[in-house]
């Protein structure tokens, strides 16, 4: 059977909510992406420029670390400690706390007028690009089949 047509195959086989969960995840994931990147844009665009107010960039960040410390939130209460019944999620959660602590860098940099602003951003996406792409990994249908994650636990988590 060729890559393909196990791939469909396998499609076909994976209970809903497993899929459901990964495209929600993926859809949140994707926003703060795109929302990220927007904002070193904006630093980008400042630095260029030279001239202007930087507060509706500032204003921007801080509605966009609510939205992200939200999701955390989401993860580190109900999403983790669901998968980690099953298996080992430890570098994830140790992943948020390290974001937290740029976060909280990002979050003086507002108080300080931008200043280091867009440096935070960029280290912030370093770390959380390859984080998003593992929580993404570990929450693939396939993965969660495997981990023996049934859709009637995939129900009581979404």
């Amino acid at each position: 059977m060729a890559a393909n047509s196990r791939a469909a195959a396998h499609a076909a086989l994976t209970p809903d909510a497993h899929r459901r969960f990964g495209m929600l995840l993926k859809h949140f994931h994707n926003d703060l992406r795109s929302g990220l990147d927007k904002l070193i844009k904006g630093c980008e665009k400042y630095s260029a420029s030279g001239s202007g107010s930087i507060q509706p960039l500032i204003l921007s960040t801080r509605r966009y670390f609510h939205s992200l410390e939200t999701h955390h939130g989401i993860e580190d209460t109900h999403v983790f400690p669901f998968l980690a019944k099953k298996m080992d999620v430890s570098s994830l959660q140790h992943d948020h706390e390290e974001m937290e602590r740029l976060i909280d860098s990002i979050k003086v940099s507002c108080k300080a007028g931008g200043e280091g602003l867009e440096g935070n951003l960029r280290a912030l996406q370093a770390m959380m690009l390859p984080h998003m792409a593992e929580e993404e990994r570990v929450t693939a249908p396939a993965a969660l089949l495997a981990a023996g994650i049934t859709q009637a636990d995939m129900r009581r988590l979404i």
